[in-house]
């Protein structure tokens, strides 16, 4: 005879951290993975830093077919300060909503798809860069659009924290649909392996590739969608989203990121200097490559940065913290370095 009784299905989580990408950060959460009885999902998120506000309603079905198709429904509105983020001087409103489904295809891998609607509210400063005043002038401060996006992914990792073995593949892509003030598309894949060298050494690399365009000559792409790169999670040792173009004719030199993102990580990951047995901390030798470009005709190797250092990462019962030691390896005039990164709670 066994006697079952249902443990608590609702959650809430909150915390503090920081970034240097984002500044200090606050994130609240409140979830009901049983909602009503139904084995529904509902949860509402608050995510506050100095960069970004966002906060969104979530509703998820994770049975909506009897093969285990999921079905999420998210309604969204986001600020977001591109001075906070030393990018220019605007910021965006967004509000949106979307419905996507989650479709399994094996132990390891997965398949999503679905659509949503997004309304995007640009608001200038004293100091906007040129390119924003350019994409106003055309497009107008308010755009709506309709996104059709869908990405797939394969994930044999043996851990999703200080994983040592297995690969992570994902492709991503988003099109802004006819009917929408804004016509563009966008696709992102991210390649992460783990190399093991016997029990106590990691090989890590990590690749991510971003690339965006419009449908028509005279279109323009939407600046607030545009990659950047530089920081603590992507080229270690220079300052966050200072890589890649720039606004020349600003006093100010502004980042104004582009269509176009390369950066590889690679990172030795050593016998952990405390205890062999412990899972909280890593150590690891890094060289970080990349850099972000205006479009494909200007991707040019010249422009690549590359840093290398020491990273340091200790799991604590409030959050990730992160230190990275970094130099730059082939700083060029103008260039915002930065050898020592600190980052709290932040991915």
């Amino acid at each position: 005879d066994y006697q079952v009784s249902e443990k608590p299905t609702g959650s809430l989580q909150a915390g503090i951290g920081y970034s240097d990408t984002e500044g200090a950060l606050i994130n609240f959460s409140v979830t009901q993975e049983n909602f009503l009885g139904t084995g529904k999902s509902l949860g509402v998120n608050l995510n506050n830093s100095s960069v970004t506000k966002e906060y969104s309603f979530n509703y998820t079905d994770p049975y909506y077919t009897e093969e285990g198709v999921s079905r999420n429904i998210r309604l969204s509105y986001r600020e977001v300060d591109a001075e906070e983020a030393d990018i220019s001087n605007y910021s965006t409103d967004s509000y949106g909503a979307s419905l996507s489904y989650g479709v399994p295809i094996s132990e390891y891998t997965r398949y999503s798809w679905g659509v949503k609607f997004d309304s995007t509210e640009i608001t200038t400063g004293i100091a906007t860069s040129q390119n924003i005043i350019d994409f106003i002038d055309n497009n107008g401060a308010v755009n709506n659009t309709y996104q059709l996006f869908t990405s797939w992914s394969y994930d044999s990792r043996n851990r999703r924290i200080f994983a040592d073995r297995g690969s992570l593949s994902r492709i991503s892509g988003e099109i802004a649909v006819p009917g929408g003030d804004l016509e563009y598309y966008k696709v992102n894949l991210r390649q992460l392996n783990y190399f093991p060298f016997g029990k106590k050494v990691t090989l890590a690399t990590n690749l991510n590739l971003g690339y965006g365009g419009v449908f028509g000559d005279n279109l323009d792409y939407p600046p607030y969608e545009n990659y950047f790169a530089g920081g603590s999670s992507s080229i270690r040792g220079y300052d966050a989203n200072s890589v890649g173009p720039h606004d020349n004719d600003d006093p100010y030199d502004d980042p104004i990121g582009g269509k176009v993102k390369i950066v590889g990580n690679l990172d030795l990951i050593l016998p952990n200097p405390f205890s062999e047995t412990s899972g909280s901390t890593r150590l690891s030798l890094f060289l970080d490559a990349g850099s972000v470009f205006k479009d494909a005709n200007s991707i040019d190797s010249s422009e690549f940065r590359y840093t290398a250092g020491l990273s340091f990462i200790w799991i604590t019962p409030v959050g990730a913290m992160r230190f990275n030691f970094a130099e730059a390896l082939n700083e060029k005039e103008g260039d915002s370095t930065k050898s020592f990164q600190f980052s709290l709670g932040s991915p």
